[in-house]
């Protein structure tokens, strides 16, 4: 049991990697949608930042730094690849990408003083975005309830 669990992050990358090419909100996508459709990077890099640290040890700052550098070349060769293929690249999307890395990483190590910095960073630019939810939520929440209906 303990082994699939470990799995799961694994599989959920799978299953996940496909919608960076193909899907994705469309034109007529509420706000709200298109909001959480983006968070997905988040969850995307969150949980490779998961696998990544239960398949190798990667507890200095060094690996850190080498990982957030790989995820910027990986995450900006997305975004580019995306701007080809009829869908649009967004550097937020790639510090999306950066955010979801840096909370997989900096919220299940060691209590240190930088570590507190990066979670500091991390929790802050994830707000950023779920206030982007919030504000898609309540754009939503105000036209089913303020525009009159047609009937």
């Amino acid at each position: 049991m303990i082994r699939f669990a470990r799995l799961v992050p694994a599989i959920a990358l799978l299953v996940l990697t496909p919608f960076f090419f193909i899907g994705g909100p469309s034109p007529l996508a509420t706000p709200l949608f298109n909001s959480v459709w983006d968070c997905g990077h988040i969850v995307f890099f969150s949980l490779l930042a998961l696998v990544l640290v239960q398949k190798f040890s990667l507890t200095s700052g060094r690996d850190w730094l080498l990982l957030t550098l790989a995820v910027f070349v990986l995450g900006g060769s997305i975004e580019i690849v995306q701007a080809h293929t009829g869908r649009s690249g967004s550097w937020q999307d790639l510090l999306r990408d950066l955010t979801g890395i840096w909370l997989g990483l900096f919220l299940i190590r060691h209590k240190k003083a930088w570590v507190y910095v990066g979670r500091f960073l991390a929790l802050a630019l994830l707000s950023m975005n779920l206030y982007w939810v919030s504000l898609g939520g309540a754009g939503l929440w105000y036209a089913y309830h303020e525009f009159p209906v047609v009937g």
